[in-house]
């Protein structure tokens, strides 16, 4: 089965933001390929009806340690803040009471830093998190009296076959959303950071050193021959990471191109993997990013997927 996306970018502002696949039949009638036109449809977030869907893909993304969260009351404060705030998409494709394929907002980590599904998150990072690491540095100073910068949580997650070209329109709906917020002088939507959790797994026949703080050492100062070799290495890179890790969706290796910082963590309830058995192992991923640098890494991963 072969289908093909064709994606058009409308204004944000639309409360039903909708692309077509078009049909490239092919003249062969002997051809055995056939062609599927399916309609994806994007929503604003609606809590009556993507709270089921939003728990399965939250659990989807914490993977084994989604049991130590209360998974419910994370979903609900997530699509309550997507209401609050006007902003984030869903896909779909039977209509606004079907279920998401894929979900995209932000939560105010300093606004809601003492509400307890995000209390239990920052807590359960700053656990898995090593010591040094700038991005433990950044979520520590979240429950300071004067927090010295205003993070937004990216609550980024699909089904891993949903056609990958369906995200750059998210990503890009999200971006107009704040940006509109900020002219209108909504304060508490000038972020200043965006934090995305997301996952990868360890690429079958890689060594077996994981380099848990290989990005803490990356993100020292760098010379400006070395920033020339890192800029030539990452236009010729896959979209692996060091210590033969993958990205569960490839989007986001070139959206974190534009990363300040990068952090891989183990997860605490993974069941060991067996010598002999299929299966992989997998790691959660933490990134920050600039709100200024957001576009541009944005723009990276559009021209990367086109």
């Amino acid at each position: 089965m072969s289908t093909k996306a064709t994606l058009t970018a409308l204004p944000a502002a639309s409360v039903k933001r909708k692309t077509r696949d078009e049909d490239e039949g092919s003249g062969d009638e002997g051809s055995d390929v056939s062609m599927v036109n399916v309609d994806f449809d994007f929503y604003n977030p609606n809590p009556d009806v993507d709270d089921i869907a939003l728990k399965r893909l939250l659990r989807q993304l914490l993977s084994s340690d989604a049991e130590a969260f209360d998974v419910h009351a994370l979903a609900q404060l997530v699509l309550t803040q997507a209401v609050q705030m006007g902003i984030g998409s869903t896909v779909k494709v039977d209509g606004t009471e079907s279920d998401p394929y894929a979900y995209l907002s932000v939560v105010d980590l300093t606004a809601c830093a003492k509400e307890p599904p995000i209390k239990a998150l920052l807590s359960y990072l700053l656990d898995r998190l090593p010591t040094p690491s700038p991005i433990r540095d950044l979520l520590a100073g979240i429950t300071a009296p004067k927090p010295a910068t205003r993070i937004a949580l990216v609550v980024s997650e699909r089904l891993i076959n949903l056609p990958v070209q369906l995200m750059p329109p998210m990503w890009k709906f999200l971006l107009e959303e704040l940006e509109n917020a900020k002219k209108e002088g909504v304060k508490e939507m000038d972020f200043s950071h965006y934090l995305l959790i997301s996952r990868v797994y360890k690429f079958d026949g890689a060594g077996d050193d994981m380099d848990m703080a290989e990005e803490a050492a990356s993100n020292k100062p760098a010379s400006k021959k070395s920033k020339k070799q890192q800029q030539a290495q990452a236009q010729t890179t896959s979209t692996s990471i060091p210590g033969g890790l993958m990205h569960y969706h490839p989007e986001e290796e070139f959206l974190e191109r534009e990363a300040l910082h990068t952090q891989t963590f183990a997860f605490k309830h993974a069941k060991p993997r067996e010598e002999d058995a299929f299966s992989v192992e997998q790691r959660g991923r933490v990134s920050v990013y600039e709100a200024g640098k957001m576009r541009d890494a944005v723009a990276a991963m559009e021209a990367a997927v086109q």
